[in-house]
């Protein structure tokens, strides 16, 4: 929202109908967050899942959407919801079987937080996510052809509020992130989950 709401004034002056159009996208946005604010509020509540919003023409919240339709779909549809203000993103998870719900959690949250980076700073034109699940592991890697960046400092964890979120998401399941960047080199993020008791769900 903040990244639309950044551009509107240049996108009008260029031209009103673009303009009009990232105020629509704009209001797109937000209703869909309150949406996803009130699924949230409901879980607090209830131990059932949230009911899907029913409001005519307000998206449907992509966390909202990994509960009750699971991970790829949330994927897709984030992706969707992107599509106006970010590089060109492709979605491989033709080898993945569905996981547990925390670890879905989880994957979402690392993916939407390595694409939030990608559009606020790697200028990348293109954008990989591969998802796939081994005998042992589920396996996300997030790759961009973007600036790239120096991603450790010298205690050897990754630098940022956003990084190091995703760095305790996946050791908070037993996992590892790995981030492999160099200046002008793009970014790639490897993500492993081990699977619990190798079972699916």
């Amino acid at each position: 929202m903040t990244l639309i709401a950044q551009s509107v004034a240049s996108a009008w002056q260029r031209d009103p109908g673009e303009g009009e159009s990232r105020i629509g996208r704009l209001l797109e946005l937000s209703q869909s967050a309150l949406a996803e604010m009130r699924a949230l509020l409901f879980e607090l509540r209830s131990s059932d899942p949230p009911p899907l919003p029913t409001e005519s023409g307000v998206p449907q919240p992509s966390i909202t959407r990994l509960r009750h339709d699971g991970l790829v779909a949330a994927l897709s549809n984030h992706i969707e919801s992107l599509k106006v203000e970010s590089p060109a993103i492709s979605l491989d998870t033709a080898q993945y079987q569905p996981q547990a719900l925390e670890m879905e959690i989880a994957l979402f949250r690392i993916t939407q937080e390595a694409l939030n980076n990608v559009m606020k700073h790697a200028a990348a034109r293109q954008v990989v996510i591969s998802l796939s699940t081994d005998e042992t592991a589920v396996c996300l890697q997030i790759e961009d052809d973007g600036v790239g960046f120096e991603p450790t400092k010298g205690n050897g964890r990754s630098n940022g509020l956003g990084l190091r979120t995703m760095q305790e998401r996946a050791e908070a399941l037993h996992g590892r992130l790995e981030i492999n960047s160099r200046p002008g080199g793009g970014t790639a993020v490897a993500v492993r989950l081990p699977l619990v008791n190798g079972d699916t769900k």
